[in-house]
C-alpha cells in the first residue's frame, strides 16, 4: 500500500523534494544562488521528460518549453527592463537629483526634511527599484541627523521600511508583485494591472508611515554617532587614508591632541615611526617627517597632508602623463569584491585604479587600508584617469558616488532619463500599453537616446535574480500541474476545518510573514501563489483576497536583516543588529497583518 501511494503521487513527492532542498541551499549559501536555480531547472526538465504530466490530449504539460517558458515570463521581462530602468536613474543622477531638490533649503527644519525625504522614498519606491534609492539617500540622512545631533540609527531603520511599504502599492512597486503576477498567469488567472492591490495597499502603507516615521524614531535607541557618520555643513564624506608624511606635509610638526591634529578636522588612528607602533594615546606627540599615519579626515585635507602627491597615500606607481582624477565608488550589491580586502582584488593591476581612502560606517579602522575586508556599501576613494573613471560606470560591482568632473556621470542625460521614466509609468498607470510593452520600451528608448550603453544595461541586469525567479516560476507551476498545491491547500483546510474564511486568510497571511522572513521572498511569494488560488476556489470565495495576502505578506520583510537588500544596506551605518530589526520590526508586520486580516474580509465581502 505504501509502495502504491508512493508510485501514485511520486511526482508530487518529487516536487516537494526539491522544493525543499532548493529552499535550504537558497538561505543556507552553501551555494551560489544561480547554480542552485540551474539545477531546479534541469531536474525538473528532466524528471518530468522520464514521468510526464498529461494532459486530456495526452500533450506533456511540464515538458522542455513550459520549465524554460518562464524565462520570458512578463513578469520576468518586465523586471529586466526594470532593473535597466533604475539603473540609468541612478547612473545619471536622475535620483541624487530629486534628494538635492529636497535638501536644497538649508533652512528648513531638518526634521521636517527627514519627514519629506522618507515620504518621497515611499513614492519613489512604488516606481523604481528600491536599491540604487537607498543607496543615495542613506548619506542625505546621515547627514540631517548630524546636524541634528542625533544618531543615524533613529532615521535609517525607518528609511528602509518607508521603501518596502512603498514598493506595497503598485504591481512594480516590487520585483515580488511582478513574480506573483506572473504566477498568476502561468494558473490561467488574470494577473495584476498598475493599480490592482493599490487601494489596500495604500490604507497598509498609511498606517506603515505612521508607524515609522512617527512611532520607530522614538523607539529605536539613542546610540552615539559614529566618529566617520560626523560630516561638516558641505556634507563632505571623512575617509581612512594611509599616508607618508614629508618635510614639506603642512602637518609635519604638528601636535597631537588626543587624536585630533592641531588646526585641523583631523584624526590620527594610528601612527608607525621608524618602523615602530606607537600606542594611543598621542598625546603632545608630534608629526615628524616619514611617519606612517592612518587618519580620518576629507578628500581634501587628505591631499594636503599628503603633500598634494598621491604617491604620499600608496604604494602603487601612478600612472604619469595622464591627467588623475579622485573619485569615489561604493561597493555594490552585485559586487564579487565583498569579504576580499584591496590587497586581494588587485583594483590597480585589473582597473588600473589606485585605492588611497576608504569611508565605512562601523566605527574605528585599526589597519592598512589595503588590508580591510570590503562590506557592501563601503565608499572608496580611488585615483586614476579619466578613461579610467568613466570605465567604472561599465561594471556592476562598483556605483560611482563623486568625482572631480561631472560629466562623467552623464548629467546631460538626466533630463531625458526623467521624461523617458515618467510617460513609462503614464503609460502602465493609465493601460494605454500592458506593464511588460510599457517597462521594455521604456528601457529600449534610453539604451537608443545614449543615456545608458548596451553594454552597461546588460551588465546592469541581475543574473542571480533573473535565474532564481526562472526557477521558483517553473517550480511554482510544477507545483500546480502536479496537484501538490492543491495538496496542501486541502490539509490547510481540513487543519482549520470549521474556522471562517477570514480566520483562514488570516492565519494564511501570518505563515506567508514567517516564511518571507526567514526564506527569499521572491520564493516564498511564487510557492505560494498557486496555493491561494486552489485555497480560495475550495472556499468559494474572491481569488484576489488570497493572490493579494500573498502580495502584501511577502512584502512584510521586516523582522530580519536578511529579507530584504535595503535592510541590509542600512544595517552598518545605523549601527544595528539581528536583534534590532526583530524587536522593531515585529510590530510592524503585525500591524500589517491585523490590518489586512479585517479591511480583507469586508473588501472582498465574506
Amino acid at each position: 500500500m505504501n509502495i502504491l501511494f508512493f508510485i501514485e503521487n511520486l511526482q508530487i513527492i518529487f516536487v516537494f523534494l526539491v522544493l525543499v532542498v532548493s529552499f535550504y541551499l537558497y538561505t543556507s549559501g552553501k551555494l551560489p544562488i544561480d547554480i542552485v536555480s540551474g539545477w531546479v531547472l534541469i531536474l525538473l526538465v528532466l524528471f518530468f521528460y522520464l514521468f510526464p504530466v498529461y494532459d486530456e490530449i495526452g500533450n506533456n504539460k511540464l515538458d522542455f518549453i513550459h520549465i524554460f517558458k518562464s524565462f520570458i515570463n512578463p513578469a520576468v521581462i518586465t523586471i529586466i527592463s526594470l532593473m535597466i530602468i533604475g539603473f540609468t536613474m541612478g547612473e545619471t543622477g536622475t535620483i541624487e537629483n530629486i534628494a538635492s531638490k529636497i535638501t536644497k533649503n538649508k533652512k528648513t527644519n531638518p526634521f521636517l526634511i527627514l519627514t519629506v525625504i522618507l515620504i518621497a522614498v515611499g513614492f519613489l519606491s512604488a516606481f523604481l527599484n528600491n536599491v540604487p534609492v537607498v543607496v543615495i539617500f542613506i548619506p542625505v540622512i546621515i547627514s540631517l541627523t548630524t546636524k541634528l545631533k542625533q544618531s543615524p540609527t533613529k532615521w535609517l531603520l525607518p528609511l528602509s521600511y518607508v521603501t518596502i511599504l512603498g514598493g506595497m502599492t503598485t504591481l512594480v512597486g516590487s520585483s515580488t508583485n511582478l513574480v506573483i503576477s506572473g504566477a498568476i498567469s502561468q494558473t490561467g488567472e488574470e494577473p495584476f494591472t498598475f493599480f490592482s492591490f493599490t487601494t489596500i495597499g495604500l490604507l497598509l502603507a498609511f498606517f506603515g508611515f505612521i508607524y515609522s516615521l512617527l512611532i520607530l524614531p522614538r523607539l529605536l535607541p539613542k546610540k552615539k554617532p559614529l566618529r566617520n557618520q560626523i560630516q561638516d555643513e558641505e556634507n563632505e564624506r571623512k575617509f581612512f587614508a594611509n599616508i607618508k608624511v614629508n618635510s614639506s606635509s603642512p602637518i609635519s610638526g604638528k601636535i597631537i591632541n588626543g587624536w585630533k591634529i592641531e588646526g585641523y578636522d583631523a584624526e590620527i588612528i594610528a601612527l608607525t615611526r621608524n618602523n615602530d607602533t606607537i600606542e594611543r594615546p598621542f598625546d603632545n606627540r608630534v608629526v615628524l617627517p616619514n611617519d606612517d599615519i592612518l587618519v580620518l579626515s576629507d578628500r581634501e585635507n587628505l591631499l594636503l597632508f599628503a603633500s598634494g602627491d598621491i604617491e604620499n597615500m600608496t604604494d602603487h606607481d601612478i600612472i604619469e602623463g595622464e591627467e588623475q582624477l579622485l573619485a569615489e565608488i561604493i561597493i555594490s550589491n552585485k559586487s564579487p569584491f565583498i569579504g576580499k580586502s584591496l590587497r586581494e582584488i588587485q583594483l590597480t593591476k585589473k582597473r588600473q585604479l589606485v585605492p588611497v581612502g576608504i569611508e565605512r560606517n562601523s566605527g574605528i579602522l585599526q589597519n592598512e587600508i589595503m588590508d580591510i575586508k570590503l562590506r557592501l556599501g563601503d565608499l572608496l576613494l580611488v585615483v586614476g584617469s579619466r578613461e579610467k573613471i568613466s570605465a567604472i560606470m561599465d561594471y556592476t560591482d562598483f556605483i560611482l558616488v563623486q568625482s572631480s568632473s561631472d560629466e562623467i556621470r552623464h548629467r546631460h542625460h538626466t533630463f531625458h532619463t526623467m521624461i523617458i521614466f515618467i510617460l513609462t509609468i503614464i503609460a502602465i498607470s493609465t493601460n494605454i500599453l500592458p506593464t511588460v510593452i510599457a517597462t521594455l520600451i521604456g528601457a529600449m528608448v534610453m539604451i537608443s537616446t545614449g543615456c545608458i550603453s548596451f553594454k552597461k544595461a546588460i551588465k546592469s541586469i541581475d543574473t542571480k535574480i533573473i535565474m532564481l525567479l526562472a526557477s521558483t516560476l517553473s517550480l511554482g507551476l510544477a507545483l500546480q500541474e502536479t496537484g501538490g498545491a492543491m495538496l496542501i491547500a486541502d490539509i490547510m483546510l481540513y487543519a482549520l476545518d470549521g474556522f471562517s474564511p477570514a480566520i483562514i486568510l488570516s492565519i494564511f497571511f501570518l505563515i506567508i510573514v514567517v516564511m518571507t522572513n526567514v526564506l527569499s521572498n521572491q520564493a516564498t511569494a511564487v510557492i505560494f501563489t498557486p496555493i491561494s488560488i486552489s485555497i480560495a476556489k475550495s472556499l468559494y470565495v474572491d481569488i484576489n483576497a488570497f493572490t493579494f495576502a500573498v502580495i502584501f505578506a511577502a512584502n512584510c520583510c521586516f523582522i530580519t536583516p536578511f529579507a530584504y537588500q535595503t535592510n541590509l544596506l542600512i544595517m552598518t551605518p545605523g549601527q544595528y543588529k539581528v536583534m534590532d530589526f526583530v524587536k522593531f520590526g515585529t510590530p510592524l508586520a503585525i500591524l500589517i497583518w491585523m490590518l489586512y486580516s479585517i479591511v480583507a474580509p469586508i473588501y472582498f465581502g465574506f
